[in-house]
C-alpha cells in the first residue's frame, strides 16, 4: 500500500506543479495583454497521433509468483483530441529458489482526455492478458506450467508536456485478473505507473 501512496503523491505533485504553472502563464498573458493589446494563450499539449511511452511499474497483485516491479512499452494512438487507445506490452521475470516465472502481458487502453495547457488528465479502462510460464525445480522434480490470465481494470492517469513532443506523467490502475487455473479464482489489485511518452 505504501508504493501506491507514493504513486497518488507523485500524481498530486504533477497536477499541483501543472496548476500553479498555469496560473503563472495565465498572469503573464494578462500583463502582456494590457501592455499590447494583443492576447496570447498557453502553451498546449501535442496534437501529433501518435506515440512511443515507456513506464516503470510497482505492482500490487495477489498473484502467485508475480514480481513487485515491471517494465511497459505504450503506443499512444490520438484518435481524437479527446479521445486515445493506447496498446501496451510488458514483460517480468521472477527467480526463487524453487521456482522461475517469466510473465508477458498484452493490453490496449481506450482513454477519455481532459486538456489543461500543458496538462493531460484521462481515464478509461483496460482489456488485456497475462501469460504467465513457471518452471518449477524441486530437487530431482522438474516440470513446467503455463498459464493465461484475463484483465480487466480502469486507470486514471496524468501527463504533464515539458515540450510539445515529450511528456512525463503518472497512471494509477485498479485491476481485475481472471486466473487461469483449476479453480477459476481472481484477484483484484493495483498498478502503478510512472510514464515517459514521445510523440511524433
Amino acid at each position: 500500500m505504501s508504493k501506491f501512496v507514493i504513486m497518488m503523491l507523485l500524481f498530486s505533485f504533477i497536477l499541483f506543479g501543472a496548476k500553479k504553472e498555469d496560473s503563472q502563464k495565465n498572469e503573464e498573458s494578462k500583463v502582456y495583454s494590457s501592455n499590447s493589446g494583443y492576447s496570447s494563450g498557453n502553451s498546449s499539449s501535442t496534437n501529433s497521433m501518435f506515440g512511443l511511452g515507456i513506464s516503470l511499474n510497482s505492482n500490487e497483485y495477489s498473484l502467485d509468483g508475480f514480481p513487485g516491479n515491471s517494465n511497459n512499452v505504450k503506443i499512444p494512438i490520438n484518435i481524437s483530441g479527446n479521445l486515445r487507445i493506447e496498446p501496451e506490452v510488458g514483460f517480468a521475470f521472477y527467480d526463487s529458489d524453487t521456482d522461475e516465472s517469466s510473465f508477458f502481458s498484452i493490453d490496449v487502453g481506450i482513454f477519455y482526455i481532459i486538456k489543461k495547457g500543458n496538462l493531460n488528465i484521462y481515464f478509461g479502462g483496460r482489456l488485456g492478458l497475462i501469460r504467465q510460464d513457471i518452471e518449477h525445480n524441486e530437487g530431482n522434480n522438474q516440470y513446467e506450467d503455463d498459464y493465461t490470465h484475463f484483465l480487466l481494470g480502469g486507470a486514471i492517469g496524468c501527463e504533464y508536456f515539458f515540450i510539445s513532443s515529450f511528456s512525463i506523467g503518472a497512471e494509477v490502475q485498479l485491476n481485475f485478473i481472471s486466473l487461469d487455473d483449476n479453480n477459476d479464482s481472481s484477484v483484484f489489485g493495483n498498478l502503478n505507473q510512472f510514464t515517459v511518452r514521445w510523440y511524433f
